[in-house]
């Protein structure tokens, strides 16, 4: 069976159980494939899927999650993750994801405004920042995960302090981003932005249809379109020289955003009915 349809049918399965031991098993889920990540994805989902089973036929024999699973949960938790073969290149996949989808959002208003300097540099420093933040946080929220939720240890504390750590920790990647300049800059401007802008387009699209990302997918299209037009020597000028122009290009983009977060919700909301 393909990981896919493990997930699928393991959020089927989930709808069976009891209120209680449904969070505890997602609970339970979640600390897995945080700490899982290095892990090969289709071995940790089986075993995901294992014990939800076990867990149901223990529940149809009137035992609860939290008797069925003793104690010492976290020590059979772990033992099943250091069981699973190693695969590093799950979490370089995510990270490659959350840091492709930063650059694009970084680098948003130089692909929109032929005008803007997009600073290489501080996109590589605040990117590697970032990367590190992303491996540190892995390691650090299944383990929080499983003592405040799993434990039950004061839930409302966890998200509590889970914020604080992420805003902490984002703040001077934050301000790599916007207080930090290097020599490295370049303007996207004439053909050579409209072509740079193209080839981005390209890659983004290939990318994120892989991921079924169809959202950003039309978000990434109608920027490149939009970045384009405002680089023509017929249109550009009229969208950049004057006030009615600039807020145009403005109104388009806000339009743009708008419209891609309605197809994420759209999106999330069909996904959401299918699991249910």
């Amino acid at each position: 069976m393909k990981k896919q349809e493990m997930i699928d049918q393991n959020n089927q399965l989930r709808q069976q159980l009891t209120p209680e031991n449904r969070t505890f098993y997602e609970n339970l889920l979640l600390y897995l494939r945080f700490k899982g990540v290095m892990r090969d994805e289709t071995a940790l989902e089986s075993q995901l899927l294992a014990i939800l089973q076990d867990l149901l036929d223990a529940q149809a024999d009137g035992i609860t999650a939290t008797d069925y699973f003793g104690p010492n949960v976290k020590e059979v938790a772990d033992e099943l993750i250091k069981d699973l073969p190693r695969k590093p290149a799950g979490l370089a996949k995510f990270s490659l994801i959350t840091l492709m989808a930063y650059f694009l959002a970084s680098a948003l208003p130089a692909l929109v405004l032929p005008q803007m300097p997009v600073d290489l540099g501080t996109l590589l420093l605040s990117g590697g920042y970032f990367f590190v933040i992303i491996l540190i946080a892995f390691k650090l929220l299944g383990t929080l995960l499983y003592r405040f939720m799993v434990e039950k240890r004061r839930p409302k504390t966890f998200f509590v302090l889970t914020w604080l750590l992420l805003f902490n920790a984002l703040a001077p990647g934050m301000g790599l981003l916007f207080f930090f300049k290097t020599p490295l800059q370049f303007s996207l401007v004439g053909w050579p932005g409209v072509l740079i802008i193209l080839v981005l387009l390209a890659g983004a699209v290939w990318f994120f249809w892989k991921q079924k990302n169809v959202p950003v997918i039309l978000f990434s299209i109608g920027v490149a379109l939009l970045g384009i037009v405002m680089r023509l020597p017929v249109t550009g000028p009229a969208l950049t020289n004057t006030s009615v122009g600039r807020y145009t290009s403005i109104g388009i983009l806000v339009l743009l955003l708008i419209g891609a977060w309605v197809l994420f919700f759209v999106e999330t909301r069909k996904s959401d009915k299918k699991k249910s």
